[in-house]
């Protein structure tokens, strides 16, 4: 996990999970409400791209919240397919992998 602190305050955090094989999963990023538009998601997605590197990773697999995904398309990610949402039920959402 990393955290992202500006001004004494957090305003976001990223984990990566290694997988099986060379794949690594994007367990969580979240970037303040207040920080959204202001590079902080950048900041936090490459520290995401280290930890999976670190871990041998040669992907990254993310479940990505339907309002983020132009954010990690835009980071390089391709959409593979949808997942059913584990906590609202019929929601599906975009899986989307990144190579690194």
């Amino acid at each position: 996990s990393k955290v992202l602190v500006s001004g004494g305050d957090l305003v976001g955090i990223t984990t990566v999970s290694p997988l099986i094989g060379e794949e690594a999963d994007l367990a969580h990023l979240f970037v303040r409400p207040a920080n959204i538009g202001n590079g902080c998601g950048v900041i936090l997605f490459q520290a995401a791209r280290e930890l999976a590197l670190g871990f041998g990773a040669k992907s990254l697999l993310i479940e990505a919240d339907p309002q983020a995904l132009s954010f990690y398309r835009r980071m390089g990610a391709q959409q593979i397919g949808e997942r059913p949402s584990g906590s609202i039920s019929g929601r599906m959402l975009p899986l989307l992998r990144l190579l690194l």
